[in-house]
């Protein structure tokens, strides 16, 4: 099972290589979930830390266990360091 909170989150960018490892093209990606080439771009992008919308990730998880043959669990996460909003809530 995945758990994910605020600090633990699915690595879109991994996801997206994984899937480019298969033989996939970033087009092809885009247009299987349906978002433009530079959306996708934009979830493999590091310094945007953009995110997909919940339906374009669970399909973007939906083809990445198509095409890997690994069941959704496994797919590759990443942690994230808490903002610091979140630090202070925490210790108020």
């Amino acid at each position: 099972m995945i758990i994910l909170n605020r600090s633990k989150r699915i690595d879109w960018p991994r996801v997206v290589a994984n899937l480019r490892a298969t033989g996939m093209s970033v087009q092809q990606i885009a247009d299987e979930v349906d978002v433009g080439r530079s959306s996708l771009q934009g979830y493999c992008d590091e310094a945007l830390c953009s995110e997909p919308s919940f339906w374009v990730g669970s399909r973007l998880l939906l083809i990445w266990t198509q095409r890997t043959g690994l069941p959704y669990f496994d797919a590759p996460t990443r942690t994230v360091q808490a903002s610091v909003s979140a630090v202070l809530r925490s210790t108020a």
